[in-house]
């Protein structure tokens, strides 16, 4: 069972907000939102209560299931960043009945073999870095997080082992295994910043193959804009939301 938070009224729609990988306020700079839209933050693996919990696509997609069911079951928006973006496509994919429609913030989905086992190799030096408080603190300072929520980086920084780190990439989500991808008619927003990796840009080519799937590329933009610029994404997220307001949930699976 995930924990949660709630922001706003719970008769607006509710737009659950799916973090990065280890950052729980990823969206602490989206909370404005929460004037017109239910915002839900849940604490996926590898953050908040669960820091220490290796991250497993399956139950994570079944957590938030049943976190979708306690809210009442109705079908919600999705907003992820980074990692919280392959969570939110897949759960999409697995549950297009539940989902309104999904923004997909720089979602990492075409991993290549040589990219994961770099990034594997890095989890030890990468954990013993996240353990290190002043540096931890330096970052939070940089992302303009509260002294509280800086504390909360710090505290549950320490608790991201080597195994947890290596979980984010050893889990990836490929697209490829997902071709029906290309029939899931719900809107998507995909965005990823001018400044990301390679692999970043060509997984935002790769979701322009929905044709319901707009893209956008942030000019300047790095890999944590959503804490670093959020007056260039709040309001594009918001025209995305907006549009369910006007529009009645339809079934999203494509019928032949």
């Amino acid at each position: 069972m995930l924990k949660f938070k709630e922001y706003g009224n719970k008769e607006n729609p509710t737009v659950i907000l799916l973090h990065g990988a280890g950052v729980v306020h990823t969206f602490s700079h989206q909370l404005e939102l929460a004037s017109r839209y239910h915002l839900v933050i849940p604490e996926l693996p590898g953050a908040g209560d669960l820091a220490g919990r290796l991250f497993d696509p399956e139950w994570t997609d079944n957590a938030l299931l049943d976190l979708v069911r306690r809210l009442g079951g109705e079908p919600v928006i999705l907003a992820g960043h980074s990692l919280g973006a392959q969570i939110a496509l897949r759960f999409a994919l697995c549950h297009p009945e539940l989902t309104v429609k999904a923004a997909i913030l720089s979602a990492w989905i075409n991993p290549r073999t040589r990219s994961v086992h770099r990034y594997i190799a890095l989890a030890r030096p990468a954990a013993s870095l996240l353990h290190c408080a002043w540096l931890v603190r330096l970052q939070g300072m940089y992302w303009r997080l509260s002294h509280d929520e800086t504390g909360d980086l710090v505290s549950q920084s320490k608790r991201i082992t080597p195994a947890v780190y290596a979980s984010f990439f050893r889990n990836t989500l490929q697209l490829r295994d997902y071709p029906e991808y290309r029939d899931l008619r719900i809107p998507i927003l995909a965005v990823c910043g001018s400044r990301e990796t390679r692999d970043m840009k060509q997984s935002l080519a790769m979701l322009q193959e929905n044709p319901h799937c707009r893209t956008l590329v942030l000019s300047g933009a790095g890999h944590d804009y959503p804490l670093r610029f959020p007056e260039r994404l709040n309001p594009l997220l918001e025209s995305f939301f907006e549009e369910c307001l006007m529009q009645p949930h339809t079934d999203a699976r494509t019928t032949s």
